[in-house]
């Protein structure tokens, strides 16, 4: 799992396919006037995050029972994973992702399994309240 996050944050930094991406996701229509394909560029983020999306059901699928509501308990901790680490930071989703797993597991094992889904959301609550853009986070840029 640690090759597949490396080489997406490698292919979103160190490539040319990665700064189109990243200066699309800035703003399409100045990407566009530069010369960067952006109908071609939305294609290929989205079928990246399919492939995301299937290697971790691929992963998922030993640990759950495969049906159509198993969707339902990952909702939140992936989202609050993101926002922890920041919008738009790999390095910290990876961050953010460990420590609400973490974080659910301790909660889970020495208090009650019902409470780590709380304990996921005060640690959101406590993270956004101290830092406001994420771990990871830079905040919105100046024009």
């Amino acid at each position: 799992m640690l090759a597949i996050v490396a080489g997406l944050a490698i292919l979103l930094t160190k490539t040319i396919l990665g700064r189109a991406m990243r200066a699309t996701a800035e703003n399409a229509e100045v990407s566009q006037m530069l010369g960067i394909n952006t109908e071609k560029t939305f294609t290929v983020a989205f079928l990246i995050g399919i492939t995301m999306a299937g290697i971790s059901g691929l992963l998922v699928t030993p640990l759950f029972f495969v049906s159509a509501g198993v969707a339902e308990t990952f909702r939140l901790a992936p989202l609050v994973a993101v926002v922890l680490g920041g919008l738009g930071s790999i390095k910290g989703a990876l961050v953010g992702g460990m420590l609400v797993g973490v974080i659910e597991a301790l909660v889970s094992t020495m208090i009650s399994a019902d409470i780590g889904v709380a304990a996921i959301c005060v640690l959101f609550l406590i993270v956004v309240y101290l830092f406001p853009h994420g771990l990871f986070g830079k905040g919105a840029r100046k024009a």
